[in-house]
């Protein structure tokens, strides 16, 4: 984890890279949700900028990469920054597992979780159409396929719920990994639709170029 600190005479600053992270630890970790949490009764504030670069263009890509922002005015407790800073240098490690499965015992359901942070204009790349399909038609694949029920609940523009309802566990488990592995294509998906985007913008940028030479 990349972090650095700064201070002026009205804020001090901690900046934390999220570059490098999964797609799941950054949806998690730029969540307003997940800030009100910790910056509850302290005068902390946090906000992100950036995109997220797929680490497959790192190294032809020179936009800002993902991070966050955590500014606190200077006379007020310090310590405040520096415990949330530490909370969420313990948190990126957790929410490696943000995404796993997850059986709901009273309700007899499989919980199965797809994020996808999309830095891209939704023109270019729409998480829910690559995810979903059409109306839906990929999930309505796999309903007719295992003969169970899946009810999709949209927890935010980059976080999806997956509720399997099945009579036997062994199937909802067989439907979970499917929606693991659509995930998974579609995460790369965003990785070939960013490449695009790089060579549009810098087409873009030659053009722009050569009006001016």
């Amino acid at each position: 984890m990349s972090c650095s600190s700064s201070s002026n005479s009205i804020n001090k600053q901690v900046i934390i890279s999220l570059h490098g992270y999964s797609h799941e630890v950054c949806v998690a970790i730029t969540h307003a949700g997940y800030w009100q949490q910790l910056i509850r009764k302290t005068d902390v504030s946090i906000n992100f900028h950036g995109k997220y670069i797929p680490k497959e263009v790192d190294s032809i890509c020179n936009e800002l990469r993902l991070q966050l922002i955590i500014q606190i005015p200077v006379n007020k407790d310090k310590n405040q920054i520096d415990l949330i800073v530490n909370r969420i240098c313990h948190d990126l490690i957790l929410f490696d597992n943000y995404d796993e499965p997850v059986y709901d015992v009273n309700n007899r359901q499989m919980l199965v979780f797809g994020s996808l942070f999309n830095s891209l204009p939704i023109g270019i790349f729409s998480f829910e159409r690559n995810l979903l399909g059409e109306d839906s038609c990929k999930i309505k694949e796999l309903e007719h396929l295992f003969e169970c029920t899946i009810n999709v609940d949209k927890l935010s523009s980059n976080r999806y719920r997956f509720r399997i309802c099945h009579e036997h566990f062994i199937i909802m488990d067989l439907v979970a990994i499917q929606i693991q592995s659509i995930v998974k294509q579609v995460q790369h998906q965003y990785v070939i639709a960013f490449g695009r985007y790089l060579k549009q913008t810098l087409f873009q940028s030659m053009e722009r170029s050569e009006v001016y030479l």
